[in-house]
């Protein structure tokens, strides 16, 4: 529930000694990418909120987030395509905002730059999204793919693996969960390529630590459930 997953978050943050939060991204309106948001917004001082412009603004659970922005003075800003972000030593940079009735293919979709490593942010798109920024230029290569829509069969498709050509993929997923994510013929997609695959369902939390530009990963031994 999404409650408990803010409570996860809040845990983690205060684990890592975190009291305020520069920034957060809301890549769409899906409680299973933002429900536990309101449990950090009471929690933690959050600076900013970062959503699409063309997010849904009529849509209740952006009205109940926007309601907590408001009693907490968090500043609610709008991103369009090519707006930065400017967060330490790392640049993200909006490189499509879909506007589409269905809610995955509106996810904001970032790349980001730290230490010279640089990763790809989807959100939830499909293949008909990478296919569209694909025919538009603005894919380019990137070392870490955070996989779209949690490794579904309907995303990473062959072209926009290929232009992207990342070093390693992140697949968000719960274990044993009810959609049998990442999908297999994602997974296949990904080993085809020769591309390090890791998902929170085996290997619990991953960290990238870019300061010395090289990559490393530390699992936690327990999984998410």
């Amino acid at each position: 529930n999404n409650v408990d997953d803010g409570f996860k978050v809040e845990k983690k943050l205060r684990f890592y000694g975190v009291d305020t939060i520069e920034g957060v991204v809301l890549s769409h309106l899906h409680s299973d990418h933002i429900g536990g948001l309101l449990t950090v917004l009471e929690n933690f001082s959050v600076k900013n909120i970062y959503l699409s412009d063309v997010c849904d603004r009529e849509d209740p659970l952006y009205l109940e987030i926007i309601s907590a922005t408001d009693r907490k003075e968090t500043k609610v800003v709008y991103l369009k395509k090519n707006d930065k972000i400017v967060m330490g030593t790392a640049t993200f940079t909006v490189l499509w905002t879909p506007q589409s009735a269905n809610e995955n293919n509106a996810s904001l979709v970032l790349g980001a730059e730290c230490d010279e490593l640089t990763f790809f942010f989807g959100g939830d798109i499909s293949s008909t999204e990478e296919r569209k920024m694909l025919d538009n230029n603005v894919i380019s290569r990137f070392n870490i793919l955070k996989a779209s829509h949690h490794g579904s069969k309907n995303s990473g498709c062959d072209e926009f693996l290929d232009a992207v050509s990342p070093q390693y993929c992140v697949c968000f997923c719960g274990k044993d969960n009810d959609y049998s994510f990442p999908n297999e013929e994602f997974v296949n997609r990904i080993k085809k390529r020769g591309i390090v695959m890791y998902t929170t369902a085996e290997n619990g939390d991953i960290v990238f630590n870019t300061k010395d530009k090289t990559v490393s990963l530390e699992k936690t031994k327990a999984a998410h459930q």
